[in-house]
């Protein structure tokens, strides 16, 4: 039987333990960049889904009450006069207060918000990309 020493280390391994550890090593890199592609794929089209759902959200109404649904995961919801909820992005829930009228248009991933004859726009694309980027 072959054994390769090594030195100063006072272990000992002979070429069939050495064989296994290399494939042990071998198969654990594989199995890692497997799991990277998927988990990047997957997350990157559940970034494309949120914008693809976002761009085809449409409603329009003045705010009456915001508050965290907790029957859907807290998600920051808004509550309009005529009764109409709408789940938002939480960063413009913090910037849309109670008695602002919105608008989103179908097609556009902007939010256009009128408050005390001041007009904003609030966009959801930049937090996309932001969130594409990590």
């Amino acid at each position: 039987m072959n054994i390769i020493k090594m030195k100063n280390e006072g272990f000992e391994f002979s070429k069939k333990q050495l064989k296994i550890l290399l494939t042990i090593c071998v198969f654990l890199v594989l199995l890692y960049i497997i799991y990277v592609e998927i988990f990047r794929t997957t997350t990157m089209d559940s970034k494309e889904d949120s914008l693809n759902y976002v761009t085809n959200e449409q409603y329009m109404g003045t705010v009456y009450y915001k508050d965290y649904d907790k029957s859907n995961h807290n998600n920051p919801t808004l509550y309009f006069k005529d009764k109409t909820e709408i789940i938002i992005n939480s960063e413009f829930w913090s910037r849309i207060e109670i008695g602002d009228s919105i608008v989103k248009k179908k097609g556009e991933t902007i939010i256009t918000v009128y408050r005390n004859n001041e007009k904003f726009i609030l966009d959801n694309q930049e937090i996309i990309n932001g969130l594409k980027k990590k």
